[in-house]
């Protein structure tokens, strides 16, 4: 299940993560799924110094819950695309959005940074760091229950 992580020692305090492996071959939860083709399509909107990750020609992406050749298809773009414009390899080009199974930023096997934690700094270098996620005009609201509990 996709889920809130609390931060103590960061300009914004929460970072958004899956439960699960999300893309090809993946176990694809449907709110894990959600999550990354939310922050996908966020990723798609210019910031400053960044033009927005969208693959030429894709369609746009909408966060349905299934992780299809679309889903697919941002997610080796987003990887891709961040390792060309640091000249450096930062992410896994794996196709997979992995879950953060440590307390590092870094998966130990590969010592790149988490997809889904790239995808988080993307939301903020677009949103800002006081943005709401609960405020956002795409959250399905299947994503919405996921992630919030109305007392």
């Amino acid at each position: 299940m996709a889920k809130v992580c609390l931060l103590t020692s960061q300009p914004y305090r929460e970072v958004y993560v899956n439960e699960k492996s999300v893309g090809q071959g993946g176990v694809n939860q449907r709110d894990d799924v959600q999550l990354v083709q939310l922050f996908l399509r966020i990723a798609t909107e210019d910031a400053p110094n960044s033009p927005g990750f969208k693959p030429p020609g894709a369609a746009m992406i909408e966060p349905d819950g299934i992780c299809g050749p679309t889903t697919q298809k941002y997610i080796n773009y987003f990887q891709e695309e961040v390792d060309r414009r640091r000249n450096a390899k930062l992410l896994a080009r794996d196709g997979i959005v992995d879950p953060v199974k440590s307390g590092s930023a870094r998966g130990s096997l590969s010592n790149t940074m988490y997809t889904i934690l790239a995808l988080n700094a993307a939301m903020r270098s677009r949103r800002g760091d006081s943005y709401k996620i609960e405020n956002e005009a795409k959250l399905p609201s299947e994503l919405k229950r996921a992630l919030f509990i109305d007392w």
